[in-house]
């Protein structure tokens, strides 16, 4: 981290003034006002108009993923991994874990991408909850259970981890230490019918 180089703001964004107006232009139309096509548009525009500019990718990938739109977003993957090196380390992992698990099918080179990126930035909660789901996918229980507490160690408030957590242990018929998981997130959502609904499966079991 210590050798990690800032980049300039410029770089990171983009240079031209009428680029980043057509950015935020859609942020504001995609997110707050709910009009999500008009949105990707401007942001379309703005990656026309700045061809280098990564940030705008990213978000034509994020956003057309959520769209299920999954050709135009692998085609801003695309683009994103061209201009990767105008990206901050740590967004650069993100990226490219997800080209090699979208784009390369790599189930290797995903894991290699997860694991360098959690142990370059413990800190990072999203590392950790992608690498759980590299385990998750390779069913290692133990692993992906290491990484669901590293999660909640660093953020308490990630309660839904309680529930994966509860439901590996219940799944492995550790039964008292899924209750005990269970029982923390019904104590936080007293009035969420998840809570006894977890509690109950696990008593019936």
């Amino acid at each position: 981290i210590d050798n990690t180089v800032d980049l300039p703001v410029a770089e990171i964004l983009s240079g031209s003034i009428p680029a980043l107006k057509d950015l935020y232009s859609g942020f504001n139309e995609y997110i707050l006002k709910g009009n999500r096509e008009q949105g990707l548009e401007l942001i379309r525009t703005a990656s026309g108009v700045d061809t280098t500019f990564a940030y705008a990718y990213i978000h034509l990938y994020v956003f057309n993923m959520f769209n299920t739109r999954m050709e135009e977003a692998m085609q801003a993957l695309l683009s994103v991994m061209k201009y990767l090196h105008k990206l901050p380390e740590h967004t650069r992992f993100s990226i490219k874990h997800d080209y090699y698990h979208q784009i390369k099918q790599d189930p290797k080179m995903s894991m290699d991408v997860a694991k360098n990126w959690a142990e370059l930035y413990p800190d990072d909660i999203q590392a950790h909850k992608v690498l759980a789901m590299r385990y998750m996918i390779l069913s290692q229980k133990e692993d992906e259970l290491a990484e669901y507490k590293k999660i909640i160690s660093l953020d308490p408030g990630q309660y839904e981890y309680l529930l994966k957590i509860g439901d590996i242990h219940k799944g492995q018929g550790k039964f008292s230490e899924a209750l005990e998981y269970y029982q923390s997130y019904a104590d936080a959502f007293p009035n969420h019918p998840r809570s006894y609904t977890k509690l109950g499966d696990l008593y019936m079991t």
